[in-house]
């Protein structure tokens, strides 16, 4: 009789240790696979300070916009972003990253630009000569020049 409870034990033991062996084949969570990638809802923005570029952070497939980090360079350092969103009434070139789970995404740009646009019937007028993407109401505006 004794036999069989040891044998019945180390079934149990066995199935136990299979069945607990769990996801030991990478550190990634499931759904975390793939690139760390930062995206901007906008490369131009005015250089209004209403005006704004609304950041996105995905791992693969998975929105981690949340829990990531978002940095923009200053100079030789970095400054974390206090929110998902950036606006500037200076004019420039502005350089952010994103980090999560000790990973970095590769650098982006959004580029402040003064734009002043006037429409009447036949005419739209810029008034910077390096105004690539403004906004006029509800309408984006792409001008090539």
């Amino acid at each position: 009789m004794k036999k069989y409870w040891n044998l019945l034990l180390c079934s149990f033991l066995l199935v136990f240790t299979v069945g607990c062996s769990g996801n030991s084949d990478g550190d990634e969570p499931e759904g975390e696979t793939g690139e760390l990638l930062l995206t901007s809802s906008a490369a131009y923005i005015e250089n209004n300070g209403t005006d704004q570029a609304v950041f996105t952070v995905m791992k693969g497939k998975k929105n981690v916009t949340a829990e990531a980090k978002i940095y923009q360079k200053k100079g030789g350092s970095y400054d974390v972003l206090p929110s998902t969103s950036f606006s500037s009434k200076a004019q420039g070139e502005y350089s952010f990253f994103a980090s999560y789970n000790n990973e970095m995404s590769p650098a982006i740009t959004v580029t402040c630009l003064t734009c002043q646009l006037t429409r009447n019937r036949t005419s739209l007028k810029v008034s910077s000569t390096t105004c690539w993407q403004c906004k006029l109401r509800v309408w984006d505006v792409y001008i090539v020049l």
